[in-house]
């Protein structure tokens, strides 16, 4: 879980991060973030996407937000690639698998990652070549 957490969607986040820079809808995603009311069970981001020092369970609940937050930005399939991290996400943890399981997971792997790399590839100066993606 860890390699998720911290690493494929810190990596997500990073890029959605240099994305809405460059459109220009950074501001306006940090204020759909700090807009969240409060709820027990959800950290507040009240002071939108901050990446420094953040836990892995701190990016489980960013990972319950995005798609909303990320949601109309007239960004081609930017909230599609956090729906499908939920789905690849949710999967993974699965404590068993029956062969078809493993053939959704597969699958739902291969659809997040040509999204993720479709969208994000112009925005990672190494082009996406880091381990934790390719092992997926």
């Amino acid at each position: 879980m860890h390699h998720l957490d911290l690493g494929l969607f810190k990596y997500q986040i990073e890029f959605t991060i240099e994305l809405l820079k460059k459109k220009k809808s950074l501001n306006k995603v940090n204020e759909r973030i700090a807009d969240i009311p409060r709820h027990s069970q959800l950290k507040v981001f009240k002071k939108g996407i901050q990446l420094s020092r953040l836990t892995a369970s701190e990016y489980r609940d960013m990972m319950k937000i995005m798609v909303f937050v990320v949601d109309d930005l007239q960004i081609e399939d930017l909230s599609e690639v956090y729906v499908k991290w939920n789905e690849m996400y949710l999967l993974s943890r699965s404590e068993k698998f029956k062969e078809s399981d493993l053939e959704n997971f597969q699958k739902a792997i291969n659809d997040w990652g040509d999204l993720f790399i479709k969208i994000f590839q112009n925005i990672s100066n190494s082009h996406l070549k880091f381990p934790k993606l390719h092992s997926w």
